[in-house]
């Protein structure tokens, strides 16, 4: 019964996804002539610019993998699931990175950066032609999806770091909004997958339980 209702509860999130994605696509265009211009409004740029600078550091690959790394090591300490957990932070990294790398070069958008409107050029290994999804907010949702599953009660935290790596992937014009759409279904469902393979036998021996 509530197995039913979490499956149908993840459809319709993924659906809602889908669809905000399919907004957010129609207006790139907009959103990027936004960020422009916020960039040249002298009124706000030195806040602007204290803001983003904080947000590009924590959306560096390398500081939210340090940051698993010290909750497994932690989790080791406290001898919370750290087995499971380290597997999973490892195999994590490895499966959105491949997974957001193979889409990356089989779509071929162009980034914002190239100037070259909403052009995509299909299969390719072009110096950036590689836009959508967002690798970025790709491996930071699947990172917060794995890590809110072994410590839920901070999900807010994690999904709130999360939210603010795909952000400053806009505000540095690295990416249009609907690639970091894309890119958090992709991490979602990467997460998802890794927490399936890492615990599959444990929701196997669900039911039997119950049963008893």
């Amino acid at each position: 019964m509530h197995y039913s209702k979490n499956k149908n509860g993840e459809a319709l999130l993924y659906l809602g996804l889908s669809a905000i994605t399919l907004f957010l696509f129609l207006m790139d265009g907009q959103v990027e002539s936004w960020v422009t211009a916020l960039h040249k409004l002298e009124a706000v740029r030195p806040a602007l610019e204290f803001v983003t600078s904080g947000m590009r550091f924590l959306s560096q690959e390398e500081v939210f993998l340090g940051a698993a790394v010290l909750l497994f090591a932690a989790a080791r300490l406290l001898k919370i699931e750290s087995p499971r957990l380290g597997r999973s932070i490892v195999a994590g990294f490895l499966f959105s990175g491949a997974a957001v790398q193979i889409l990356k070069h089989l779509i071929g958008r162009a980034r914002p950066s190239l100037d070259k409107g909403l052009a995509f050029i299909g299969p390719n290994i072009k110096h950036g032609y590689d836009s959508f999804p967002s690798g970025h907010t790709t491996e930071a949702f699947c990172f917060a999806c794995m890590l809110s599953f072994y410590f839920p009660r901070y999900r807010v935290l994690f999904y709130g770091y999360a939210v603010m790596v795909a952000l400053s992937r806009v505000e540095k014009m690295a990416h249009f909004t609907s690639d970091i759409g894309a890119g958090i279904i992709l991490g979602l469902l990467c997460g998802k997958a890794v927490i399936w393979f890492f615990n599959r036998k444990k929701e196997k021996a669900l039911p039997s339980a119950e049963a008893a």
